[in-house]
Formats: structure tokens, C-alpha cells, sequence
């Protein structure tokens, strides 16, 4: 029996209730509509009873690995007793759902508690605005010790970002979203997914460590994109910590972070650290390096165009960038949009972080999915995307959703499907990528360069790359051939 949205949908809405156990719980709704969420494998709902606030997950492939990871989790989580995880219960033959022709089918659903909370992004925001250096310390404690318990009790969450991290009203961090999270025993490549996870843990604990000693640095760092690695790491170059003491863990954050290939494999060395700054006290000057005056001159790719500067008065705003391409970027109350050189708005602030022009596109984030639009303000892209990385210079974006990348043109249009389970820097020509736990190479236009035979691949530089392949490392230039070692 094959089940529609629309089914479930009309079942959750039922005012007489077609819930086996639950009794009286009912969907929550935005102006009269459900609000709910169609995943990859899930159609997700929110609902409530007894004042208490639940997603509901039905999995509409029965017996797919997300279904019976699901399963297995919260049959095993409970076990654990940890105050870091929201509580959930997978309730079999629980909702009674009729498909097209009438006929009823009891299905199974995945309920996951929702407790009174903000989500650590909206938290961020607000208190660092507030400038509450003493909630964001503690919280900065809480997160490390959170972390230093996934990496000691062989979890893996799969999907660490600020939406699915609440914060609850005594200041304790709360997982949740599990739909990605993995153990040795249910995923066989427990190894390899960790390692995304060990660098998204390095990158909160990092960042809310900087925005507890220095909340004014929110926007200047990206605003919630501080959380995220590899944008935290363009950063990290850029601040300027107290001479006299800094934390050493900090240092060895900031150089796992700097040296990491969006992997760290150390997890014992990550939750010892975590630990380390959890405990640590010691106050910081922390400051943001301008580094515009250093930016080398940009050599021209068609007819020149004047810079336009913004002359207006720009004080209404509580952040503005440089001009670009005509436009400003400016942020206020934190959302983020663009004025032209009057200062008039051209584009409405409605994003929750955005940056400047490049080649007519900028990138911009709304509810922690990146997008893509243009000069006029269309999106391009609409933001649907865990990442979105603009290569101006070539006319292509990386994106990833769900753990898996691929490359739109400037058009938004597909070139790559998302099938990569990573990506590397496009500036070469040749992209290091790795499908099936093994590397290789691809061009801008998705065609394979050089065979996926490796165990593991770098970016290429001055014509040759590093790749390790069994017992072996050495270089290969660009058309795949191993060059003599030096």
C-alpha cells in the first residue's frame, strides 16, 4: 500500500483522533495549515498534547536504512541516560492512515520530544546582541562537555548544526533531529562518518569559546555561519586572540581546525580538548583582523568597472560591508540584505546572513539553508542547501544537502547530481572528490577526470596532488599519471 502527504496529513488533522496510544495529541498549525516537513525519508510533523510539543516522523519507505537506524536508535538511546539527547519512542501500528481507495493501514511513527527551547543559532544571535557574556560562558562549558560525551560514547549525531541543537532555559545544550546520528553497530562506516562530526564538535566548541569572550564578534564572524567549518576556518586567519593567556586548547583548536580536510580523526585528543576548555576560565581579548587593505588587486576578466562607494549614512544599520558591484551589504536586528549607493534598499533584509556580490551572485543563508541570488534580489537558488560554496571566477557553486554534494552552474541549474559524499576546492580545475568511500578527480563540468581508485586525495597545486592509494602516497599530475618521487 503506497501512502501520500495528503494522507497522512488528513489522518494527524483527524478531530476524533486515529492514534492507537497517544490519545488526544494534535498537529500544530501556522494559519491554519499543519506545519510539517517532507525529508529525504521522512514526512516530519509538528504536534503537541498536554501543552508539551512533539515531532512526529513517519518514514514512508518502511524497512529503508533511515527506517530501521531509526528503530534500532531509540531503542538504544534510553540506555544511555544522557541529558544531551531529546527523548524519543518509536511507537509501531501507532496512527491509522486510509490511502486513495479507503482502505486503512495502521503505520508506524517515530515521536521525538521538543521541550521549551531555543535553537543555539537564535540564541547566539540574541545574546551576543545583548552582550550576556556570563550565559554564552556557561553555554560554551555545557557545549564542550556535550561534546567531549558523543566523542566517549562512540556516537555520532550526523547532522551538528545550530537548528538541530537546543538550548533549554537552564543554559544545557539538547540534541535532537536523529535521522543522520550513527553507532559502530548500525553503521559499518561508523569511522568515516564520525569525522564530519568530530569537526563540526571542534567548530562549535571553537566558536561559542570566541563569542563568550567577545560576543560583539557575531557579525563581523558571519553571524550563525560561524558554526559552520569551513566557514569558521576562512575565518581563523583573521582573528587576533591576547598575547598573554590563551588557553592552549584553543590553540589546537584553531590548528585542527586549520589543517583538517573537513575530517578529524583524533576523537580521544578532540573530547581531551573539549574537556580542557570546558574547565578553562581565563578571560581573552579577542579581536578581527581587517585584512582589506591586504586583498591583492583583482585582475580584470572583461570590460573594467569603476568601484562605486557608499557616501550615504549608513548609521541605521547595525553592520554594513564594502561596496560591491554597486551594492552594500548591510544587517539589521539580524537579517541581512542590500542597499544601493543612496543607501536606498535594494534588496529587503530578510536573510539571516548574507555577503557581497561576486560575478552578479551572493550568497545568502535563511533558516540555516544557504541560497543563491542576483543583483535584482531573485533568488537564484532558493535557499535549500547545508552548504553553498560560489566559485565567481568559473560560474559554478558547490553545494551539499543531506551529507552529499554536487555543483549547480550560475543559472542554479544542476551540472553534478548530489551523489559526492565530499568535494574539495574547485579553484584547480580538477575537484578531489570521493564516492563510495574511495577518491578522485572531477572537472568543473562533472565528468571524471582521473578514476575513483583512491584511498584518499588532496587539492592539486602547481600541477601535481597528493593521493595515497593501499600502503602507498605519491603525487600524480593532472591526467592521473604517478610522477616520480623527488
Amino acid at each position: 500500500m503506497t501512502l501520500t502527504l495528503t494522507n497522512l496529513t488528513e489522518s494527524i488533522l483527524n478531530p476524533y483522533g486515529r492514534f492507537r496510544t497517544l490519545g488526544n495529541l494534535s498537529a500544530v498549525c501556522d494559519a491554519g495549515e499543519p506545519v510539517f516537513s517532507a525529508m529525504t525519508h521522512s514526512y516530519n510533523f509538528l504536534v503537541e498534547t498536554g501543552g508539551r510539543r512533539y515531532l512526529l516522523k513517519y518514514f514512508f519507505r518502511p524497512g529503508s536504512r533511515a527506517e530501521t537506524t531509526a528503530r534500532l536508535l531509540a531503542g538504544s538511546l534510553p540506555g544511555l541516560d544522557s541529558a544531551y539527547l531529546a527523548g524519543i519512542r518509536y511507537l509501531d501500528r501507532e496512527i491509522l492512515v486510509f490511502d486513495d481507495r479507503g482502505a486503512p493501514m495502521l503505520c508506524d511513527i517515530l515521536i521525538q520530544e521538543i521541550p521549551e527551547s531555543t535553537a543555539l543559532g537564535e540564541f547566539a544571535r540574541k545574546h551576543c546582541a545583548a552582550g550576556d557574556t556570563a550565559s554564552l560562558r556557561t553555554l560554551s562549558a555545557e557545549l564542550c562537555r556535550m561534546g567531549a560525551w558523543l566523542l566517549s560514547a562512540d556516537l555520532v549525531h550526523g547532522n551538528l548544526r545550530p537548528s538541530n541543537i537546543l538550548v533549554t532555559p537552564a543554559l544545557k545544550p539538547l540534541l535532537i533531529n536523529f535521522d543522520h546520528m550513527a553507532t559502530p553497530q548500525t553503521d559499518e562506516h561508523f569511522d568515516r562518518v564520525a569525522n564530519a562530526d568530530n569537526t563540526a564538535l571542534a567548530t562549535l566548541a571553537l566558536t561559542c569559546h570566541i563569542l563568550s569572550q567577545a560576543p560583539a564578534l557575531y557579525t563581523a564572524l558571519g553571524g550563525h555561519l560561524a558554526f559552520q567549518p569551513r566557514h569558521l576556518r576562512q575565518l581563523l586567519s583573521r582573528l587576533v586572540l591576547s598575547p598573554d593567556g590563551v588557553p592552549g586548547a584553543i590553540h589546537d583548536l584553531i590548528r585542527m581546525l586549520e589543517e583538517c580536510r573537513d575530517t578529524i580523526s583524533d576523537r580521544k585528543r578532540l573530547a581531551d580538548l573539549l574537556l580542557e576548555l570546558a574547565g578553562n576560565e581565563t578571560r581573552m581579548t579577542i579581536g578581527f583582523r581587517d585584512t582589506s587593505a591586504e586583498l591583492p588587486e583583482r585582475l580584470p576578466t572583461g570590460p573594467e568597472r569603476p568601484e562605486i562607494r557608499v557616501q550615504a549614512d549608513l548609521s541605521a544599520y547595525d553592520w554594513h560591508g564594502t561596496s560591491s558591484e554597486t551594492l552594500t551589504c548591510v544587517a539589521r536586528d539580524g537579517r541581512f540584505g542590500y542597499v544601493d549607493g543612496q543607501a536606498n534598499e535594494a534588496i529587503p533584509l530578510i536573510y539571516d546572513w548574507a555577503c557581497d556580490f561576486r560575478e552578479g551572485r551572493a550568497v545568502v543563508v535563511r533558516d540555516d539553508l544557504y541560497g543563491m541570488i542576483d543583483r535584482s534580489g531573485r533568488e537564484i537558488v532558493a535557499p535549500a542547501y547545508e552548504l553553498l560554496d560560489w566559485d565567481a571566477d568559473n560560474g559554478i557553486a558547490k553545494v551539499m544537502s543531506e551529507g552529499l554534494f554536487g555543483l549547480l552552474n550560475r543559472l542554479g541549474e544542476e551540472i553534478v547530481p548530489l551523489i559526492y559524499e565530499w568535494m574539495g576546492e574547485m579553484d584547480s580545475g580538477l575537484i578531489p572528490a570521493r564516492k563510495d568511500d574511495r577518491y578522485g578527480y572531477l572537472r568543473r563540468d562533472g565528468s571524471v577526470a582521473i578514476p575513483f581508485v583512491f584511498d584518499d586525495a588532496y587539492d592539486f597545486a602547481d600541477g601535481r596532488a597528493l593521493v595515497l592509494r593501499g600502503e602507498s602516497a605519491y603525487y600524480i599530475d593532472p591526467e592521473g599519471n604517478a610522477l616520480p618521487s623527488a
